[in-house]
């Protein structure tokens, strides 16, 4: 079974992510769970331990209303389980602590509406959640509608575990079928000959522990990373961007809050960054 924990603050693009969750799940067996933190407004430390306490209790029962009317408006397909968690504490402290209790396969999570704040288009909670969660997390941009993921593209730092993680990823998007671009960005510093030379030895490798995939392979140049990666898939594409990290290697540096809300925004499709030392297949 896939298990998706999809955070919520009852806005219209939390309800764009949990549509979304729906039609990645399809027809596979699958458990949706709804996550809230709520905090409760203007609680004053000196306030007398009742008063504080009454606060919570009413900030947890108006959390608990949203959530009913939330769940209300969107009806689940037959094959997906329904489970909601309301806790007191921030989105990102609360998933986090679900995550750690509760196995789950996939976080998704919708941004915030971009306009005129791009650059705020991936809120703190979310960026966290981005950097530390033990799972594969896709982020869903604002009212971008679900696609059958047909074409892949995956960046590659020339990992030796990158066939591993692309099983991995095949296995959580249920289709062995899907086109996968493996594509390098390397430093102008490199030389396009020499380059070309090492994706050529890479490429041979991966063929041959990944030969029921369609893979392509792609090495481009430049040295601001998002910035080729923008313009590559403005030229190119992709229903799912796929980022695998490690830290302290050349992918660690998405994980700068910054430099992640700036590559979704630029990206304006569905990123899914996992962690290579942490990640773990779904069960499906």
């Amino acid at each position: 079974m896939l298990t998706i924990l999809v955070p919520t603050d009852f806005s219209a693009n939390s309800k764009h992510a949990l549509r979304y969750a729906i039609a990645f799940a399809g027809k596979r067996k699958a458990a949706i769970h709804l996550v809230h933190g709520y905090t409760p407004l203007f609680l004053d430390p000196r306030s007398p331990v009742e008063v504080a306490a009454n606060k919570v209790a009413a900030a947890e029962q108006k959390a608990k209303e949203k959530m009913r009317g939330f769940c209300l408006e969107q009806p689940l397909p037959e094959n997906i389980q329904y489970h909601s968690s309301i806790r007191e504490g921030s989105v990102s402290k609360v998933v986090l602590e679900i995550l750690e209790l509760k196995k789950i396969d996939l976080v998704i999570m919708g941004t915030r509406g971009a306009g005129a704040l791009k650059k705020t288009i991936i809120g703190s909670n979310a960026s966290r959640i981005m950097e530390q969660a033990p799972v594969p997390v896709l982020v869903v941009p604002a009212r971008y509608r679900f696609k059958p993921i047909r074409r892949l593209l995956y960046a590659s730092a020339y990992s030796d575990s990158d066939a591993e993680h692309l099983q991995q990823l095949h296995r959580l998007i249920a289709s062995r079928s899907a086109e996968t671009k493996v594509l390098h960005v390397a430093s102008d510093d490199y030389t396009h000959s020499s380059e070309r030379e090492f994706m050529e030895g890479y490429k041979a490798s991966m063929l041959k522990k990944m030969k029921s995939t369609k893979l392509l392979f792609k090495v481009i140049f430049g040295s601001d990373f998002m910035d080729r990666i923008a313009r590559f898939l403005k030229q190119e594409p992709a229903d799912l961007f796929v980022v695998a990290t490690r830290k302290r290697t050349f992918m660690g540096r998405l994980f700068h809050e910054s430099t992640a809300r700036e590559l979704v925004c630029k990206a304006r499709m569905p990123i899914l960054v996992f962690h290579r030392a942490r990640v773990r297949s779904a069960s499906i």
